[in-house]
């Protein structure tokens, strides 16, 4: 699924050469126009993009301040203020997510600041950034591209402090959540940067950010047999809303968290977070049987079982490319998990990988 619908991109003219000479000025009368059709069609942020803007500003910048003129909202950003790189298509789908997360990020800090105001909070707030630093929420709501990664860059700046004073220097980290697992290797201490990141889903994000590995196999990722006969686990995820099956709330695919719950890897009787009372097995038992068991001839505690194996293989997968097909040893290093599942597979990865440890 693109992150914008192609009905929802328009052009106007103009042309910026290679070495910055302006060919033909922006039309801004064009640019007004577009900008209200994509209002009226529903758009809640605006991101302009033109060919070699990086190497003169100058039409992008006019088309921003037109469209201004016409955009009732601050989710409004062109390119060269995003990503003033050469490559388009890098600053593109770079400049696009910003513009996918502004209105998320942008209402989301809203309703935190409203909510710390209201304790009477009077400290600093800052928002974690993918290349481990903070900036501010003002910044965040304009470039919350920055924080793509942010969550498990967190994680492995804390794994690293807890590693270091543990006497592990060397560990690669894991954040398995609902959606994705995430992989970072510290050496000596340090965790390396990197300029851009894939993710699994075939976005390219530029920002500097913690080097991380994300591949879409998390919790809520869904369990299926596809055409050829073949289980797979994710990338398509349940997500928090409507979670796995064992959640009761609407879903009637099998995930891996499903999988874990049947084989009694988490306790039904007691889910964490206070608003479940009890995790439904009997309806997880349910969907592994008809979604894998039985397309696979097999019965639910082995279909349960395939799942997390095909899962833990994934995930060792994400490990081997952060370490063993960089030039690192694994038995050099420790396994620090985190995240809402990363406890739960460790000493599977522990085995298939060849960790020395695990903290």
């Amino acid at each position: 699924i693109p992150v914008v619908e192609r009905d929802m991109r328009l052009e106007v003219a103009e042309r910026t050469l290679a070495d910055g000479t302006i060919r033909l000025g922006v039309d801004v009368d064009a640019v007004r126009v577009a900008a209200e059709k994509l209002k009226a069609m529903g758009a809640e942020a605006l991101a302009i993009v033109f060919v070699n803007a990086y190497a003169n500003p100058e039409n992008e910048e006019r088309a921003v301040e037109a469209a201004r003129a016409v955009w009732d909202n601050e989710n409004l950003a062109c390119s060269t203020q995003i990503l003033p790189e050469i490559r388009e298509f890098e600053r593109t789908s770079t400049t696009v997510l910003n513009a996918y997360l502004q209105p998320v990020v942008g209402s989301y800090l809203g309703k935190l600041e409203t909510a710390l105001a209201s304790e009477d909070f009077a400290g600093r707030f800052h928002i974690v950034q993918s290349n481990g630093g903070v900036m501010s929420t003002e910044t965040a709501r304009r470039l919350p591209a920055r924080t793509a990664l942010s969550g498990p860059a967190a994680g492995v700046i804390a794994a690293a402090a807890i590693a270091k004073a543990a006497g592990f220097p060397n560990v690669i980290t894991g954040d398995l959540g609902g959606t994705s697992f995430d992989v970072s290797l510290i050496a000596d201490g340090k965790a390396a940067l990197a300029a851009q990141t894939t993710i699994d889903f075939g976005l390219v994000i530029r920002t500097p950010m913690i080097e991380i590995t994300t591949i879409g196999a998390g919790g809520g990722s869904i369990a299926h047999v596809d055409a050829g006969g073949l289980l797979q686990v994710g990338p398509e995820s349940a997500g928090s809303r409507p979670g796995p099956v064992c959640y009761g709330q609407g879903n009637t695919r099998p995930t891996l968290t499903d999988a874990n719950v049947v084989l009694g890897r988490i306790n039904a009787d007691r889910p964490i977070g206070g608003k479940l009372a009890r995790l439904d097995v009997e309806a997880a038992k349910a969907a592994i049987d008809q979604h894998v068991a039985k397309p696979l001839g097999l019965g639910v505690m082995e279909a349960a079982e395939a799942i997390v194996k095909i899962a833990d293989s994934r995930m060792a997968g994400a490990i081997r490319l952060m370490s063993i097909e960089r030039g690192h040893d694994p038995q050099k290093f420790a396994a620090v998990p985190f995240g809402g599942g990363g406890a739960l597979h460790v000493s599977a990865l522990i085995r298939e990988v060849g960790l020395k440890a695990a903290l």
